[in-house]
């Protein structure tokens, strides 16, 4: 029994993640030979090689790392502010990616509670088979909006299709109006490639000039909103990269380290410049 459980639990902490990044990469560094994207590719130049090293160790650990703690996602106390917490700060609202759940922020829970946003909401969706992104949107909204009445105005910060629905988020009037910034994390701005091989109706609906990039670019949002995006020279899910970078005006545009898609939401200095850029935006710096 012992001996079977090590076996079950080496395959889904070790062996899958090793498989699934290593096809990942195969596709990405496709992609990077044939159709290069030069800004978010610049901090890698001349050291390719280690870039990729890097991003292939943070893609395997982050995907063990999600196995690993994926079943927090469903502690619902663990993702909203505890009783009597009080803040100085805005409160963050954190929008998670495609399949994942609220564990996704485990790390980045205690990195802004410790720069003082110590009231964060991790609202959870499923995203696996039957809805449509306009649905889980529109849940959302009503989250968000229920959370807006509770706290005030709020920073929102997405991861993935989290950065998606952020935008959609911030274009209801009662929530751009009480939104102080939005942060996106290596967000499908202008789909992914890699939608073609996803399981269900949203995942699908990511694929690049695809009518659910068209409709997000169409999207008003408050011209005075704050908005940051980050993308990793070494996302293995966003490809091509030209992927990553916004299809509209105003946002700031940034990269990070060489880190995979998903280890963005592990990587301290990530998310310390997440951090930054809302304590600039909210007027708490």
């Amino acid at each position: 029994m012992a001996t079977t459980l090590i076996i079950f639990l080496s395959l889904f902490l070790i062996i899958l993640p090793v498989i699934t990044t290593t096809l990942a990469y195969i596709i990405f560094w496709y992609e990077v030979v044939n159709n290069p994207d030069d800004r978010i590719l610049a901090p890698c130049a001349g050291r390719m090689r280690k870039c990729g090293l890097v991003g292939f160790v943070t893609g395997v650990v982050s995907q063990a790392t999600v196995t690993a703690t994926y079943p927090l996602g469903c502690v619902t106390r663990l993702w909203r502010p505890r009783q009597g917490v009080k803040s100085d700060r805005p409160t963050v609202v954190f929008l998670h990616g495609l399949y994942h759940n609220p564990a996704a922020w485990f790390i980045a829970k205690r990195i802004f509670a410790r720069r003082g946003y110590t009231r964060s909401y991790a609202p959870g969706y499923f995203s696996l088979f039957g809805r449509s992104f306009d649905q889980i949107a529109e849940r959302l909204t009503r989250e968000v909006e229920t959370i807006i009445d509770q706290e005030g105005p709020v920073v929102i910060v997405g991861h993935s299709m989290g950065g998606l629905l952020a935008r959609a988020l911030a274009a209801v009037p009662k929530i751009g109006e009480n939104t102080l910034a939005v942060a996106a994390m290596g967000a499908p701005h202008q789909g992914s490639k890699l939608a073609a091989l996803a399981v269900g109706r949203v995942g699908r609906s990511l694929l690049p000039h695809g009518d659910l990039v068209k409709r997000l670019a169409a999207l008003p949002c408050p011209d005075a909103l704050p908005r940051l995006s980050l993308a990793s020279p070494m996302d293995d899910m966003v490809i091509p990269l030209q992927g990553l970078e916004s299809s509209t005006p105003g946002w700031d545009e940034r990269v990070t380290a060489p880190v995979s898609h998903i280890f963005m939401l592990y990587h301290p200095p990530t998310l310390r410049t997440v951090a930054d850029f809302l304590d600039v935006a909210a007027g708490t710096a």
